[in-house]
């Protein structure tokens, strides 16, 4: 366990093409087997003290969508073109050591909410598949890297059921997609699979694609609790132009986009950009020693990395202290009804540490299946 309670709950930035300079300054951060990497890129992610590199998975719900051709196998070129997207097992392990990953993802197929029962199944095979064969690689390939394996479920409650299939003693980090499961009605199905995984000695926890408020709060509270011994969550919700097309700062007390109406100037000065709308310069980055002249669109990004994890400092901290109900009480970003359903998610995992998963899943089972099936 890290003496270092921060290091508990780790906060991955997902890189951008074109936006170099906010990740040189960061010590950790998320990369995809799909991106170009330069001699410049690759000696950069080379010196992070930690990195994470998925496998693809978003490209193949990308080339689903556009009706391409999705390949897999051990003999196979990771590659994605305007027909086609191949993903070679092998070939990822070897990214996964080129560029000193220190976490990497399985190959897996991205499931749907509305997948009928054989998609389920045939894209279950596949991830079956796949993992196989990266497992066979990886202790000559990418020795050093620990493997995740994600648990694509189409709803909470089919977690233990995807994970009996997918799980292996060789793999202890698996992760659970949260990108279109990050809102406060979430909450209880995403505690729910938290109070899982803890059950049957999964140690650490990742949540792939948000890092919403109510994603960091419910991952500090079963760190507090000690359910795991670490969890992580990453996301691009840094790079504001790129989501946006408008460049945008996160506020540092809530991680709203700001300003609400317009965008900085993107050639601006980017401490005067903030003094127009607030914006906390010297708590967010000001000890970073930025030069003077840097403009909003050289540094906004940078900020806004370094506001998530303030906030998800902060957020642990309270857990620790025993005070993130009232924290969550008082949070001015969630409404009345939001932050209930947050604070039930709480209390479930309150209940799991005391009480079982078992216990869990009698009281709200049925609460979770009317959220899913409305």
């Amino acid at each position: 366990m890290s003496k270092n309670p921060y290091n508990r709950l780790q906060y991955y930035p997902v890189g951008a093409e074109q936006m170099l300079l906010p990740l040189k300054h960061c010590n950790s951060f998320m990369l995809n087997v799909l991106r170009t990497l330069s001699y410049q890129k690759l000696k950069m992610i080379k010196e992070k003290k930690s990195n994470f590199c998925d496998s693809g998975g978003l490209q193949i719900i990308e080339a689903s969508k556009k009706g391409k051709k999705i390949i897999v196998g051990p003999l196979l070129r990771t590659r994605n073109t305007n027909d086609y997207l191949t993903i070679g097992t092998i070939d990822n392990c070897r990214i996964y050591r080129r560029t000193n990953s220190t976490l990497a993802l399985l190959v897996d197929r991205p499931v749907y909410t509305y997948d009928s029962e054989i998609v389920y199944w045939f894209k279950l095979s596949k991830s079956i598949k796949g993992r196989n064969q990266m497992l066979k690689a990886a202790p000559y390939l990418c020795p050093e890297t620990e493997l995740v394996i994600a648990i694509q479920a189409r709803d909470p409650l089919e977690v233990p059921k995807y994970f009996s299939w997918i799980f292996t003693p060789y793999v202890r980090i698996y992760a659970y997609p949260t990108r279109f499961r990050n809102k406060p009605s979430d909450a209880l199905g995403n505690a729910f699979v938290l109070s899982f995984l803890s059950s049957v000695g999964i140690r650490h926890i990742h949540f792939l694609g948000s890092s919403a408020p109510v994603i960091m709060f419910l991952l500090a509270k079963a760190i507090a609790l000690n359910m795991f011994e670490k969890a992580s969550f990453d996301s691009l919700t840094w790079n504001q132009s790129a989501a946006s097309r408008r460049l945008k700062y996160l506020h540092p007390y809530t991680l709203t986009p700001m300003p609400k109406k317009g965008s900085l100037h993107p050639n601006t000065n980017l401490r005067t950009e903030l003094s127009r709308y607030n914006g906390v310069f010297e708590a967010t980055i000001g000890r970073s020693n930025p030069p003077p002249w840097v403009t909003a669109k050289e540094w906004c990004g940078f900020y806004n990395i370094r506001a998530v994890e303030e906030f998800k400092n902060t957020v642990l901290s309270v857990a620790l202290d025993n005070n993130l109900n009232y924290f969550v009480k008082h949070f001015e970003k969630y409404g009345k009804k939001n932050k209930e359903e947050i604070l039930k998610a709480l209390d479930l995992l309150d209940e799991s540490k005391d009480f079982g998963h078992d216990y869990i899943k009698r009281k709200y089972q049925s609460k979770i299946e009317e959220l899913y099936t409305e």
